[in-house]
């Protein structure tokens, strides 16, 4: 059977009980009460949005658009019908024949789960329960498990208590009714003619009316998706991989479709596949409608079974099931993506469709490891695995420029983050080389943007090349971080603000995308509405802490230091060096430093990474210094300037390490030196200018050069930066020797006004 013949669909099949013995009993009045039943049958399934599409004797088969309306529909059936039916519900794969007619397994599963149904009752699997939102699904309950006649398989079953079922709120039927004329009437209205076309309008004029109660929200659009997490139905669980690649290679399509509102797999990875309250879920997320589905392989077949559902009611907008093999996956994936813009009356343009519809490669080993990267590259700690994996994809198909691109990406970080040697910029180099042999591609013009960011750091052309980007896939959520950053480097505030807004749209559900944005409104001093920003973080994440050490931040800077302290104490244990930062901070502010020296020996201890201690040394030389502890100070700082100068050789070109080898040389008593390692960090990085330039200012202020380090001060204070406020000028001992001039005490005493 051809793939167009198969859908999914919820199946209701009654018959009438004890027909045997009633037509025995009274064979024509039988017959005259099956023949009434037909037109109350066909009248119920209409009212609910489905059709009889099978009547055999006193049997009956009803199909359904939507769970919900089957299961209102069974239930109805089971109290009104005359004589008494039996019926079952069933959600599963069916045949469509030409006639309508259905076959398959679903509609034998309906079948015998209503043959053991009694007289005026319902039962329902629980794949229709599993489908269902709202008061009523929580309404049904358990009957356990039973055995089907004649089939292998054992099923749950529901039904509801023996008091009557509970009936649709005129809110939820009102929900529905939207999902349904906004879903469908535009296809239709055009197809409709006369006193009923009048009826379907007026009908959407009185739901207009009523939106207050029937739309998602006012910010959130109709044409709005969350894809969930697709469950793996494969019998290896060690293939569970490929449903959460299919998954994100169906998100990322849709992504590019510009009229939808998409929402970042990383806010989506961690939910359940088919979470009960479906509502809340959209309004955290902020989208009306989510995509559930399920993946099952075995071997090269491949079934993709997938689920569009209005938030607001539950209802199924859009259903289908797709057989297909491992190498027609790439159509599988450009049908839905198509499927449900078209349900959600969004438009493609056919340079979308063009985009979606692309194979990335013919190589089925190749597609195995690039799915398998995919589906590990946003876990904790799971960026370096899933780059095998891109490297594997390359190594079996070197003409897959898709996976080239995530190749390209990952080498230009490492040159960024970890290793800028000429080396390392040469794979970076060769990797996007090959990229490039599908420069159209918005994931190779994104691995382009990255190179240009990362190892050129030519900001301007970055921004050019991700604004590219966000042309052609308009979802995607690094490129609006990326323009974030770069606009904040620029010192362009507000429009940083703008961008990371968009990316938290977009990603809701990601911490650090709130970060960034909780970033700004402290660098432009915007302290009060950062605290409450950050309160609202800590609801949602509470034991984030990452927005514990901000909060903290920010309580130091408005000179709440007492509440910082209360914060920071149970962190002191943490080895990372932010949250290092901000204790080695409190330790100055308030000249309290045996705990942060204690925290700082320990972390050295344990570092494994010579980089990272040296720069803790750094710290732990200087917080010495200030308690009196000189010779061990100096101990320190020289082990740090040493390893420091070392890596300088190595990676002449790492800001990062001529920023700490300045600042070793400055707490040795060297300002000559310190300012020269300053200066070449600026000119290596003239984006990150006013970092640098901070550092200046305070080597400056640190050797008592008033009159230089309060110049910068009060130039620097007029900038976006937020590194001082007037809590802080007053508490951090580097400025001791600035104190008692006229113009830093007045710095100090209020914060200077942003221009």
């Amino acid at each position: 059977m051809a793939d167009a013949t198969r859908k999914l669909a919820t199946i209701v099949a009654l018959d009438v009980a004890g027909y045997s013995a009633r037509t025995e009993a009274d064979e024509a009045r039988t017959t005259a009460e099956v023949a009434a039943l037909h037109k109350e049958v066909a009248a119920i399934a209409q009212r609910h949005g489905g059709r009889v599409f099978n009547t055999a004797g006193d049997g009956f088969m009803l199909e359904f658009p939507s769970s919900l309306l089957a299961v209102e529909a069974a239930f109805e059936l089971a109290e009104s019908c005359n004589p008494k039916v039996r019926v079952g519900v069933h959600l599963g794969d069916v045949m469509v024949q030409p006639n309508g007619d259905l076959l398959g397994h679903g509609v034998n599963v309906a079948a015998r789960l209503m043959a053991q149904a009694e007289p005026g009752t319902v039962l329902v699997s629980a794949d229709v329960r599993r489908m269902m939102r709202g008061p009523m699904a929580h309404s049904l309950r358990s009957r356990g498990t039973i055995k089907l006649p004649k089939m292998s398989e054992t099923i749950e079953v529901f039904t509801f208590l023996p008091e009557a079922p509970p009936q649709r709120t005129l809110k939820d039927r009102l929900n529905y009714l939207w999902a349904l004329v906004a879903a469908r009437v535009p296809k239709r209205v055009a197809l409709i003619g006369g006193a009923f076309a009048v009826a379907v309008v007026a009908a959407s004029a009185t739901l207009l009316v009523l939106r207050d109660v029937m739309m998602p929200g006012d910010d959130v659009p109709i044409a709005s998706v969350a894809v969930l997490p697709f469950e793996s139905l494969s019998a290896q669980k060690e293939a569970a991989y490929f449903a959460v690649g299919i998954q994100d290679e169906i998100l990322t399509r849709l992504a590019k479709i510009g009229s939808l509102k998409v929402i970042s797999r990383t806010s989506t990875a961690h939910l359940e596949s088919r979470p009960d309250n479906l509502q809340d879920l959209a309004r955290r997320l902020g989208v009306a409608n989510v995509l559930e589905g399920s993946v099952q392989r075995e071997g090269d077949a491949v079934r993709v079974n997938v689920q569009l559902i209005r938030a607001a009611n539950g209802d199924h907008l859009w259903a289908e099931t797709f057989d297909r093999q491992l190498d027609d996956i790439f159509g599988v994936q450009s049908d839905i993506a198509v499927a449900i813009a078209a349900a959600l009356n969004a438009t493609v343009t056919e340079e979308e469709k063009k985009q979606i519809a692309l194979q990335s490669t013919a190589v089925p080993g190749a597609y195995d490891a690039y799915l398998r990267g995919l589906s590990i590259l946003h876990d904790r700690g799971g960026r370096s695995k899933a780059d095998a994996f891109f490297q594997e994809a390359v190594t079996l198909d070197p003409n897959f420029a898709l996976a080239w691109s995530y190749v390209a990406q990952s080498e230009a970080r490492t040159y960024s983050w970890r290793e800028a040697t000429l080396d390392q910029r040469k794979r970076a180099e060769a990797a996007l080389a090959n990229a490039l042999m599908q420069p159209d591609l918005p994931e190779v013009q994104l691995a382009q943007g990255f190179f240009t960011y990362y190892v050129e750091k030519n900001y301007t052309k970055a921004r050019e090349q991700f604004e590219k980007v966000h042309a052609t896939w308009p979802n995607e959520i690094e490129s609006f971080l990326a323009l974030g950053s770069i606009a904040r480097r620029q010192d362009r505030w507000e429009e940083a603000r703008t961008y990371y807004e968009r990316a938290v749209a977009l990603s809701p559900l990601r911490a650090d995308v709130r970060s960034s944005l909780l970033r700004v409104l402290v660098a432009t001093r915007d302290l009060d509405a950062a605290l409450k920003a950050t309160d609202e973080a800590l609801v949602r994440w509470p034991t984030n802490v990452g927005f514990v050490t901000e909060k903290a931040r920010i309580l130091q800077s408005l000179g709440r230091i007492d509440e910082a302290g209360a914060l920071l104490k149970p962190l002191r244990t943490r080895p990372e060096r932010w949250i290092t930062r901000r204790i080695v901070s409190q330790a100055l502010y308030t000249r309290q430093y045996g705990d942060a020296i204690r925290m700082l020996e320990t972390q050295i201890a344990q570092e494994t990474d010579e980089i990272s201690a040296a720069r803790s040394k750094v710290d732990l030389g200087h917080l010495r210094a200030l308690k009196g502890e000189a010779t061990r100070a100096t101990q320190d700082l020289e082990s740090a300037r040493a390893t420091l100068a070392a890596e300088f050789l190595r990676q002449p070109k790492n800001a990062g390490v001529l920023h700490a080898l300045a600042w070793a040389y400055c707490y040795l008593g060297d300002e000559d030196k310190a300012q020269v390692y300053i200066q070449r960090a600026m000119g290596l990085s003239p984006a990150s200018r006013s970092r640098f330039e901070d550092s200046q200012m305070r080597i400056w202020a640190y050797f008592g050069d008033k009159e230089r380090a309060i110049t910068a001060l009060e130039r620097l204070q007029k900038m976006p930066s937020g590194y001082y406020t007037a809590a802080t000028l007053r508490l951090d001992p580097i400025f001791d020797k600035l104190r008692g001039d006229p113009r830093f005490d007045a710095l100090a005493a209020e914060d200077a006004k942003l221009n």
